[in-house]
């Protein structure tokens, strides 16, 4: 042993690198037929082979159904591993993949968790999205994945990210953007009324509509960018009135105040004639940041509450833009 380690001293002194001989890695791991993962302990290193038959998000990743020859399990991928395999698009519905990672079970299914974006192989690509003119989707098309383009006519946020209705010549269809892969978009800004996209992604339903999900920012292109300027009708916050409900407007005034709620933000704004509330709903607040003494001008939907009165709620993060930024704080006005 004291030889040994004189003559890695040696070997250093010269330079020369010493490379500790492998331990098993992950992509020498056995493939492990499906149907016998139950058996194994939880938290041991596996690796399993199939096809990918089924896709959902989740807030921090994607979970694949793997099928293979003995049955089914998911397959785990945080964005942190999803974010590196490469190419991204290749990893989809009816891709083969080889795949190893950490052993664990969720309300008895089997799931396989790689750390790595190295430990997820991909044997074989999905399939190649089918082009489609949008009014030929139908609900007989939900889990394909499918190519179409069309311009936004409108935008609005839900719970988990964004959804914009997407028209061709022959019908109209939603879009469905997760948060996630809309803030990894190259050009957020560009997508919003007027913009020209072509998408790949996967059909799905909202109750019994067609819907389209963007699984991933590539599979967006912006053939063509939202003009820079809307028309917008823009108002006064004082001369605004339940009479407006659901009407499209352009409001500018001085941030007075901003007050959290459950599910996002109340930012109340003022201008010479009045003041009225913004509401930022969670997907749009935790994207803007606006402060007290600053200016912005908003585009958004005026929605009036008997009891709670108005509120302005814009549908996009790049519907609020900060005008200015001012050092005193406003006076309030009666909203």
């Amino acid at each position: 042993m004291t030889r040994l380690v004189a003559l890695i001293a040696s070997l250093s002194v010269l330079g020369v690198g010493i490379v500790a001989a492998p331990t098993a890695q992950a992509a020498e791991l056995p493939v492990t037929p499906i149907a016998k993962l139950a058996a194994i302990e939880k938290g041991k290193l596996v690796a399993i082979q199939g096809t990918l038959v089924r896709e959902t998000t989740f807030k921090s990743g994607v979970r694949y159904v793997v099928q293979d020859e003995t049955g089914k399990a998911t397959l785990v991928l945080f964005d942190r591993v999803l974010s590196r395999i490469e190419p991204r698009d290749h990893l989809g519905e009816g891709a083969v993949v080889r795949a190893v990672g950490k052993l664990d079970f969720y309300r008895k299914e089997v799931q396989v968790v790689p750390r790595r974006a190295q430990d997820v192989r991909i044997l074989q690509p999905a399939p190649v999205a089918e082009p489609r003119a949008i009014g030929t989707l139908t609900l007989d098309d939900k889990g394909k994945r499918v190519r179409i383009a069309g311009r936004v006519l409108e935008a609005r946020n839900y719970s988990n990210g964004f959804r914009f209705m997407l028209a061709d010549e022959s019908g109209s269809v939603t879009l469905t953007i997760p948060e996630k892969v809309y803030d990894d978009l190259a050009e957020p800004a560009a997508l919003n009324v007027g913009a020209v996209l072509t998408v790949t992604g996967k059909v799905d339903s909202i109750g019994k509509d067609v819907e389209i999900i963007l699984t991933a920012a590539n599979g967006l292109r912006v053939a063509q960018p939202a003009p820079s300027q809307r028309e917008v009708r823009t108002y006064a916050l004082g001369g605004m009135s339940g009479n407006d409900h659901n009407a499209l407007v352009r409001v500018r005034g001085e941030v007075y105040s901003v007050e959290p709620f459950d599910d996002g933000v109340l930012v109340l704004i003022q201008d010479g004639t009045g003041a009225q509330f913004l509401r930022l709903w969670r997907a749009v607040a935790e994207r803007v940041s606006v402060q007290p003494g600053q200016t912005v001008e908003v585009i958004g939907r005026v929605r009036a509450q008997r009891r709670r009165g108005i509120f302005i709620e814009p549908a996009l993060p790049h519907d609020v833009i900060v005008v200015v930024q001012s050092v005193a704080t406003p006076t309030p006005a009666s909203p």
